[in-house]
């Protein structure tokens, strides 16, 4: 598995894919090797294979990070494009860790794409308290409020945005007046 994720970092993908299938067939419960396996899949584009590692890795109960299987498998399905089968790989994910962050944000891009207003907004809130925060997530955040007709907390995420993130692309989207 260490050799495999090596490999990968390097770009020898066909060593990486060599190794990570040895690791996988010589330990078939190691749900590390399973969940990397499959983020290396969907790295490749091969998104449908990289979800029978993922789905393998969480059937493991003893495996502590099938909240995080499950939100690659989403983050996986995003690209496919399936937003459905995404989401519903985000929402169990949050069952098995209600403050997976990752499954948190891109479930409030979902809503928030899919004009959920309402939905986004808890899970961006949840999101937030978790205690992560990228220039991306406050520029949804403030989109969210925006849209919401809730000008006063969208300048306190845009002012946060710019002064925390001001070198992103997303603090020079933002002109506060």
């Amino acid at each position: 598995n260490m050799m495999a994720l090596l490999q990968w970092r390097l770009k020898q993908y066909k060593e990486a894919d060599k190794y990570f299938r040895k690791a996988v067939r010589l330990q078939s419960s190691n749900s590390s090797a399973l969940n990397n396996y499959g983020a290396f899949l969907c790295d490749r584009g091969k998104i449908d294979r990289s979800l029978q590692y993922f789905d393998r890795a969480v059937e493991n109960p003893l495996y502590k990070n099938r909240s995080q299987a499950l939100t690659n498998a989403g983050r996986c399905l995003i690209k496919k494009p399936d937003t459905e089968k995404a989401e519903a790989y985000f929402r169990r994910a949050l069952k098995f860790n209600r403050n997976e962050s990752e499954a948190l944000l891109q479930l409030a891009k979902l809503s928030y794409r899919s004009d959920r207003m309402l939905t986004a907004r808890g899970f961006m809130q949840r999101y937030v308290g978790t205690g992560r925060k990228s220039a991306e997530s406050l520029y949804l955040a403030l989109r969210i409020e925006n849209a919401m007709g809730n000008k006063r907390a969208a300048i306190r995420y845009a002012r946060q945005l710019q002064q925390e993130f001001p070198t992103s692309t997303e603090a020079s989207r933002v002109k506060i007046r």
